[in-house]
């Protein structure tokens, strides 16, 4: 049967930020500073949710039983049984479920010498309202709320006439709270909405594990968890779940897990706008640039007419506002040349560029007179090109990576997160010690579907 888990539930809220993450490799986020953590925009997903007609009326009847109810009733001399007749049908309204359910209705009734049976067909409709309080307890009020005959049964007797309205009355009465409470006891076990809410609050705000290759770790640090009220389109029900929360990314030790907090409580709300809105604080982390680098450059030999210089080491750092590329050099020259430069965004072409590199003569003024050839720009213009290359490489694979999961990825079996990408920005662009930092924030649209 399909159904929503915690586990599920947790996938997807947090199937999003695993993808964008998947294309991270090696990006760190181990310095923190006030503007890290106080200018983050709150991300914001939200999860349409469908459940689909169809397969509401598959679970029923395959876990309602044949008989759904029998007795014995001394006191009226009375035994009978309701058996399902034919598929029970669900149709929606708003937030209520309604419930068509074909009865065979069986009984026998003793009289004074002897005994009598009886046996009719009806069709009998139930209700069934959702209700969640403030504690996330899903309640559900499962009420009869008409009945008509197929097969109206008539016993006589001689010259007597039986009459069977009072017996079949006394029959729906006994079975109707019966059937039910059968409804409601299978949506409850099918989705236990509190613990399920409970336990993907608790794991949302847990380190998540997400590649050993890069030891690279995921705090969602959710800020709000809501569900809007229970809507009916076309032939499904929709509930549009969203979260907020300001997620980081960190590569490295796992980072601590903060207080928990308690799950907030229950509460109707409509989200301002459909899909998702991440905003994620992730980082460009200089060792991984280095190692980017030293592969495209290191051994690498520049010709400056007469005189020849081979890339031997590359390392790369930050310096106040600006990453500083500590290039040591055999050959024509031996020694170190340190280039600094600050990374800008170009809002024309969504990018990150680093543009401009000069030299740091702060430690070596001498190599205005004995190096300058050094400076005529074709090793400076090297590693500009391999540092744009690398950061241009980062976001493409980030959007690719994100638009192929979203064309249909399946949570559990028959419950698939399909969506489109929308826009994607770059914007909080800055340098630290050991990383370029910059907040992504992307836009789109997603949807939950069960049973299609």
């Amino acid at each position: 049967m399909n159904r929503l888990s915690c586990a599920d539930l947790a996938s997807i809220l947090l199937v999003l930020s695993f993808v964008l993450v998947g294309c991270f490799g090696g990006r760190k986020a181990q310095q923190y500073s006030s503007m890290e953590t106080s200018t983050q925009d709150t991300s914001v997903i939200v999860i349409p949710v469908t459940i689909v007609k169809s397969e509401l009326e598959k679970n029923i009847n395959d876990n309602l039983p044949p008989v759904l109810y029998e007795g014995d009733s001394a006191s009226e001399g009375l035994a009978f049984r309701a058996s399902k007749r034919d598929s029970i049908t669900v149709d929606f309204s708003n937030d209520t479920v309604l419930y068509n359910v074909p009865l065979n209705i069986w009984f026998r009734k003793s009289l004074a010498i002897t005994s009598v049976t009886g046996q009719g067909a009806l069709e009998v409709s139930f209700r069934t309202r959702f209700v969640i309080d403030s504690l996330w307890n899903l309640n559900t009020e499962t009420q009869i709320s008409a009945y008509r005959w197929i097969e109206k049964p008539a016993i006589n007797i001689g010259f007597a006439s039986i009459p069977v309205t009072p017996i079949v009355d006394y029959i729906l009465e006994k079975s109707k709270n019966q059937i039910a409470t059968s409804i409601d006891t299978l949506i409850k076990e099918q989705f236990n909405l509190r613990q399920t809410m409970e336990e993907t609050w608790l794991e949302m705000q847990q380190p998540i594990f997400l590649s050993e290759e890069y030891n690279t770790w995921l705090l969602l640090n959710p800020t709000g968890l809501k569900i809007s009220p229970i809507r009916n389109a076309e032939d499904s029900l929709v509930i549009k779940a969203f979260a907020t929360a300001k997620p980081r990314i960190f590569v490295g030790p796992q980072p601590p897990a903060g207080e928990l907090m308690p799950l907030p409580a229950f509460e109707n709300s409509e989200p301002e706008a459909n899909g998702f809105a991440l905003s994620i604080k992730t980082s460009v982390d200089f060792e991984e640039a280095t190692r980017i680098t030293r592969m495209n450059l290191a051994g690498e030999p520049f010709d400056f007419g007469r005189r020849k210089v081979k890339v031997e080491d590359i390392h790369i750092s930050g310096k106040g506002n600006q990453l500083a590329v500590r290039t040591t050099l055999s050959g024509s020259y031996n020694g170190d040349i340190v280039f600094v430069g600050k990374p800008e965004y170009n809002l024309r072409k969504n990018k990150i560029r680093i543009e401009k590199l000069k030299v740091d003569f702060s430690s070596k003024k001498k190599l205005l007179k004995t190096a300058a050839w050094l400076f005529k720009g074709k090793l400076k213009k090297e590693i500009e090109n391999s540092l744009n290359a690398y950061l241009e490489e980062y976001l493409t694979d980030l959007y690719t990576e994100l638009e192929e999961t979203l064309k249909g990825y399946e949570l559990a079996p028959g419950i698939v997160l399909t969506g489109s990408l929308g826009e994607v920005e770059l914007s909080k662009l800055y340098v630290s010690v050991d990383a370029i930092n910059f907040q992504i924030s992307l836009e789109g649209e997603t949807k939950v579907s069960i049973g299609q």
